[in-house]
C-alpha cells in the first residue's frame, strides 16, 4: 500500500453520523483511496461498518463522506465468498481500523480467484463504457479492475495484503 492519507473522522465522530452507539458495531475500518495512498483533495473518506444486528447492506453518502453498512452475518458470508472488499477489510492494517471485531476466515483459492476475476472484469467493463463521458470515474474503475486480481494473489500467496 501507498503512504496513506488517515481518515480525518474519528470513530466517535462516524458514530454521530451514523447515529449508532458503540455496542452497536461490531468492526469499523477505513478504506479506499485515503488508505492506499490514492487520494486527492476531492476524495471522499471510505468505511465499512459491520453491525452486530443482522442487517441488507446499505451505503450511507454524506458529503465527502461513503459508508457501506452491513449485517456481521452478512460480513460473514462475504468473506466466505471470497469477496475482495470484505477481504480488504478482513486484511487492512491496525492503523486503518477504528474498532475491531472477530471474524472468521478461510482461504478458498478457487473461489478468491473467481471473485475477484469476476469483479476485476466487472470493473473494467464499467470503465470502457465510461470512458468517453466521465473519464476520470473510468479511471478509477480501471485502477480497481487492476488492484482486486493484485490482492487476490497476494492473499492467496502470503494470507495478507502488503502493498
Amino acid at each position: 500500500m501507498g503512504p496513506a492519507v488517515g481518515p480525518a473522522m474519528t470513530y466517535t465522530d462516524l458514530l454521530q453520523v451514523l447515529r449508532r452507539t458503540d455496542p452497536e458495531i461490531h468492526s469499523a475500518v477505513a478504506c479506499g483511496s485515503r488508505v492506499y495512498g490514492t487520494a486527492n483533495v476531492d476524495s471522499d473518506e471510505d468505511f465499512l461498518v459491520v453491525l452486530h444486528a443482522p442487517t441488507r447492506s446499505e451505503v450511507v453518502f454524506r458529503p465527502g463522506l461513503n459508508v457501506v453498512l452491513q449485517g456481521f452475518d452478512h460480513f460473514q458470508d462475504a468473506l466466505r465468498q471470497q469477496s475482495v472488499f470484505a477481504l480488504e477489510a478482513f486484511f487492512l492494517p491496525p492503523a486503518h481500523r477504528l474498532k475491531h471485531g472477530k471474524a472468521n476466515y478461510t482461504l478458498d483459492r478457487h473461489r478468491l480467484h473467481r471473485a475477484a476475476s469476476e469483479k476485476s472484469d466487472a470493473d473494467f467493463q464499467k470503465a470502457a463504457k465510461t470512458f468517453a463521458l466521465e473519464p476520470n470515474a473510468a479511471r478509477k474503475k480501471l485502477f480497481h479492475s487492476l488492484r482486486v486480481p493484485s490482492f487476490a494473489r497476494q492473499i492467496a500467496r502470503t494470507g495478507a495484503i502488503h502493498d
